[in-house]
């Protein structure tokens, strides 16, 4: 009689053990799909361990053999999770602390792969030749970053393997189709947030049943989803962009670094691009870790990039040279905007109230905003209008900068970056130096204009001057300063409840007993800053490890110790590598 070891997508803390009797016995393998009991009801789950009956290696052994039920089925029409791919969810499942049964619901939807289909042929498709092995290589550039992803997907292809697309937005995903379609000739598959889960499941049964090479175009779980033993390279497009982490639910895992984990375990290449790399892929470079491509502009087309005006509203506030919250000089240009017949675009967290203030003064703008307070479809109809010219300013939130599409800006305009700034985050000003110095790869507008009360900080300099080294080291110098990543590994504790009172007692109460297991260099409770308001209050906790040591065995007990605290109408949550 066997004994195996099941993975269900439930959030189990252990896999139960099972007994195995009869014909089943001899088909069954790690990997297989099998139907077992827990509690009242019957689950689909994933036989991760086999082994004879011996209570010593039972995964329970307060369990006797005789004490375990049976399994209710083996299911042989579904095709068997490949060893490697149980191996991927382990890790994810260890490094971001959370269970494998959280992974699995997240990497099987609606339905597994049913491998009756196309009859017993589940063979890796034919190599023409073998790539040249190049493992990780930041690709650092605008718009030609895609010549040369075209290239590397052509030499993949062309050797017989799959290529993974990734890309952190989903406003880009039929673009970006028509172009990979158009230029490589081959299958293109899409795996993205808007199909439904039975979608998804048809789309990795058509990706799995596929023959010759193809190349998938996915958002983050697409990593998950597919097994990626066919495949010879994987693109992680805007790998800066902060869409690449997932949040909720767990896994809370960073599409990014589970990708650079996949490369190393399936021996895959792994290409990460960005007009504006992460500050940890830059350092990644410069201690040799990762190869690089420069494919920036070189200094002396410096002035084909929009022009950055600095614009400071304290100065100007003094001199009575401030409508409200709209500088004489954002005025004039927007004037000059309208006799051209172009657009201005406009971020900021007060849209609403922006808007009013614009219409007082100019109420013959066609003005539109996008902020939450709008529907999807509504969202939808507003960058329809823009982008057929039908608006003259919008008014937006800047973390739906990407969805808008526009050839015919003027400007673009930042009011508030000093509240962005001053977040109680320390890749605010990272994040502010990408999306406003990255504006150009979408827009291209010949102005971008920022209003600030803080127009002597160093950011600024960095910015209009385009020095994205010298940022790098400031900032890289500063974190190496306070302890912060590169330099160490970052945990954070998320405590959410209704009352902020409550949620402050709990991070408390976290810091307390973590502190109390030698965990010592803990930033917090403190309260992060929160873009609108939110139904729960959040206090967070962020725990810095050092880098140079084997951290697992810390992250495991303070796992265990965080599961084990309640917060009653509330939530309390570990995330590690938050950022």
């Amino acid at each position: 009689m066997k004994i195996v070891d099941v993975l269900f997508p439930l959030a189990l803390p252990f896999h139960p053990s099972y007994r195995v009797v009869g014909d089943d016995e001899n088909n069954l393998k790690v990997g297989s799909f099998v139907r077992a009991p827990i509690g009242n009801r019957t689950y689909l789950g994933v036989v991760t361990k086999v082994y004879s009956d011996n209570s010593q290696n039972l995964n329970k052994p307060i369990h006797t053999a005789g004490s375990l039920k049976f399994i209710t089925s083996l299911e042989t029409q579904l095709l068997p999770v490949d060893p490697k791919r149980i191996e991927l969810w382990r890790w994810i499942s260890e490094y971001y602390l959370c269970t494998m049964g959280e992974v699995m619901k997240t990497a099987i939807i609606s339905k597994p792969i049913h491998s009756a289909i196309q009859g017993t042929d589940n063979s890796v498709p034919e190599r023409t030749k073998k790539m040249e092995m190049k493992g990780v290589t930041l690709i650092k550039g605008g718009y030609a970053r895609m010549n040369a992803y075209l290239t590397l997907c052509q030499e993949a292809l062309s050797s017989g393997y799959h290529v993974l697309f990734l890309t952190p937005e989903i406003g880009y995903v039929d673009q970006l189709f028509h172009i990979l379609k158009g230029a490589l000739q081959q299958p293109v598959f899409l795996l993205h947030s808007n199909l439904t889960p039975v979608q998804k499941a048809n789309t990795i049964q058509s990706i799995w049943e596929q023959k010759g090479p193809l190349v998938v175009i996915g958002m983050r779980t697409s990593l998950l989803l597919v097994d990626l033993q066919n495949f010879g390279l994987i693109i992680v497009d805007e790998e800066h962009d902060y869409s690449y982490k997932q949040i909720d639910p767990a896994p809370r895992f960073h599409a990014r670094d589970v990708a650079l984990f996949i490369g190393k375990l399936y021996q895959i290449d792994v290409v990460l691009g960005s007009s504006c790399p992460s500050l940890e892929s830059q350092y990644n470079v410069a201690i040799g870790k990762y190869k690089a491509f420069n494919l920036e502009q070189p200094k002396h087309s410096i002035q084909l990039l929009p022009t950055i005006e600095v614009i400071d509203t304290l100065r100007l506030q003094k001199k009575r040279c401030m409508i409200d919250s709209l500088s004489t000089p954002f005025l004039k240009a927007l004037e000059h905007c309208l006799v051209q017949q172009q657009q201005t675009l406009l971020f900021t967290h007060r849209c609403a109230q922006i808007e009013a203030e614009l219409h007082a003064i100019m109420p013959h703008l066609r003005i539109a905003r996008l902020d939450e307070a709008h529907s999807l479809f509504a969202l939808q109809l507003i960058l329809a209008r823009f982008h057929n010219r039908e608006i003259d300013v919008l008014i937006s939130i800047q973390s739906l900068y990407k969805n808008i599409i526009s050839n015919n800006l003027g400007i673009v305009a930042f009011f508030d970056p000093d509240k962005q700034l001053s977040r109680s985050d320390f890749r605010a000003h990272e994040r502010t130096f990408q999306i406003v110095s990255t504006i150009h790869d979408y827009f291209s507008p010949p102005r971008i204009i920022l209003q600030t009360k803080q127009p002597e900080l160093p950011f600024y300099k960095y910015l209009q001057s385009y020095n994205y080294k010298a940022f790098i080291e400031n900032q890289l110098r500063e974190r190496k300063e306070f302890h912060y990543p590169p330099f160490v590994r970052l945990i954070a504790i998320r405590c959410k409840h209704s009352h902020l009172e409550i949620a402050q007692e709990a991070a408390q109460q976290c810091k307390e007993e973590l502190l109390s297991l030698g965990i010592s260099n803990i930033t917090g409770p403190f309260s992060p800053y929160q873009p609108h308001p939110a139904k729960f209050q959040l206090q967070l906790l962020w725990i810095h490890l050092p880098r140079n040591q084997d951290i697992a065995p810390i992250k495991k007990t303070m796992y265990q110790k965080v599961s084990s605290l309640k917060l009653p109408k509330g939530r309390i949550q570990i995330d590690v590598d938050p950022y």
